[in-house]
């Protein structure tokens, strides 16, 4: 709605070995003068790399990430955060989320934005699994968790690095590719769920 596209955190190392530096900048990215803006993000979430974030409304949600810059290991978070895009400032809206410490997961934001949807992603393991397969929804004004598929039967394997996507009109979840549980690996494969 505002013609940019937002970055937060994110990884970088000098040599072809070692350990990564984490970010915890804010950047916004102006699609229609193509230009980078550091937005104030102060007091906010810790640095991280593979988290996800959607847009609700005037706020932008960071969930999860994994928080350490080993090349090795992973150390996932289970962290909710705002980030108002009018006033600049961050907000700690879950430390433990019901959802769990995870990274690599798939989130997406309901058409009026009231829920944030949350598939699959990995824990200490990722890139090794086994791997989430499980669908949950976070109800943004009450702060409320609640478990929609335990991915155990009639679902996709278990997966890392998938696509999410609301379609309001459909009321489904649409899901794309991923690295998966099976001996696939990297699936080009496209997944519905009815809500």
């Amino acid at each position: 709605e505002r013609g940019r596209m937002i970055v937060h955190g994110g990884r970088w190392r000098e040599a072809d070995s070692g350990n990564y530096t984490l970010f915890d900048d804010l950047w916004s990215f102006d699609l229609e003068t193509n230009s980078w803006t550091e937005l104030p993000s102060a007091d906010g979430p810790r640095a991280r790399v593979a988290h996800s974030m959607v847009v609700s409304g005037d706020h932008l949600l960071v969930y999860g990430g994994n928080s350490t810059g080993a090349a090795t290991s992973y150390v996932p978070m289970a962290d909710v955060w705002s980030y108002d895009l009018n006033d600049f400032v961050w907000t700690r809206l879950d430390d433990d989320a019901p959802a769990g410490n995870r990274h690599f997961q798939a989130t997406a934001i309901s058409e009026d934005g009231a829920k944030m949807f949350v598939y699959g992603g990995g824990d200490e393991n990722a890139y090794y699994g086994p791997f989430f397969g499980d669908l949950w929804a976070y109800r943004i004004e009450s702060g409320t968790w609640s478990q929609l598929h335990d991915g155990e039967t009639d679902a996709p394997h278990a997966r890392i690095m998938p696509n999410l996507i609301h379609d309001g009109a459909a009321n489904q979840l649409l899901m794309w590719s991923g690295h998966d549980d099976s001996n696939l690996g990297n699936t080009n494969q496209v997944w519905r769920f009815d809500l």
